[in-house]
């Protein structure tokens, strides 16, 4: 590549051989120039031409034509065209905000701190753009990762359906890559050991991830929730549905696991 041109077929430049060869054949001596030799000073004047350092070599003018065309073919072999200055693409990155991407590692820092950490190093590498996103929100993309999306998970958030981000382009940021396999789109696992504890409470039991598989524990006293009195009638008939179907009880005394109240106005 010079002055913005660059060859795509290098190979082709070897095609200008065959004008340099027809040129080699082609040069041959020029006409002896007529002069009249009428005095004595003329034929010194030609004395050392008669040696033939003085005789014109040249191409004839309808093979310069012919040179000219083998020239510029040449030329076309090889390919030529405006150099393009490579562009920095940008990778959209969905992050996984579930809780256990903020579990610790035993080397320091959390999943997600050890994911990003690799993904920036693999985008410096390759010369890439990041933005920022939150999978499942419906978020915009960032330019810049908040520094609080690496403090606490995302409220309520539930396992990612990755699938629905099958596009070029696009990063999925996430601990463990299990099942999934994307066509299009790039994936960054962190890793981590397994970590066993409760996780649920399923039927009054606790619901417990023993490292390789979901298990039930030992059962749990019933939690109370409490609701405000002055609620409306409806709500509060909701609220007690609501808080059945869950195993809570509205029964008893001390402090309860969850108070639900209203607030007024607005």
């Amino acid at each position: 590549m010079s002055a913005g041109l660059e060859w795509t077929r290098p190979l082709g430049l070897v095609a200008l051989l065959l004008p340099l060869l027809v040129w080699l054949l082609s040069i041959r001596p020029g006409k002896p120039r007529p002069l009249a030799s009428g005095t004595v000073s003329l034929w010194r004047r030609l004395q050392g031409a008669s040696r033939g350092e003085r005789r014109l070599r040249r191409v004839p003018p309808a093979r310069r034509w012919l040179l000219a065309a083998l020239v510029c073919g040449a030329l076309a072999l090889g390919g030529p065209r405006r150099a393009r200055h490579p562009v920095a693409p940008t990778w959209r990155v969905l992050i996984d905000a579930t809780p256990s991407m903020f579990l610790p590692l035993a080397g320091g820092g959390t999943r997600i701190e050890a994911a990003v950490a690799a993904l920036r190093s693999l985008a410096r590498q390759r010369g890439a753009h990041l933005s920022w996103q939150r999978a499942g929100t419906g978020e915009a993309p960032r330019p810049e990762l908040p520094d609080e999306w690496l403090a606490a998970p995302l409220p309520g958030a539930r396992e990612v359906r990755f699938e629905a981000y099958d596009q070029p382009g696009t990063v999925w940021l996430t601990d463990r890559a299990g099942e999934l396999a994307p066509r299009y789109a790039g994936l960054c696992a962190s890793g981590g050991e397994a970590v066993p504890g409760p996780v649920d409470v399923t039927g009054g039991r606790l619901l417990i991830w023993d490292g390789e598989e979901l298990v039930e524990g030992d059962p749990v006293a019933p939690r109370r929730v409490a609701f405000d009195p002055a609620l409306p009638p409806a709500v509060l008939a909701a609220l007690r549905a609501w808080a059945l179907s869950r195993g809570w009880t509205l029964e008893g005394s001390g402090r309860p696991a969850l108070e639900l109240s209203g607030v007024s106005g607005g």
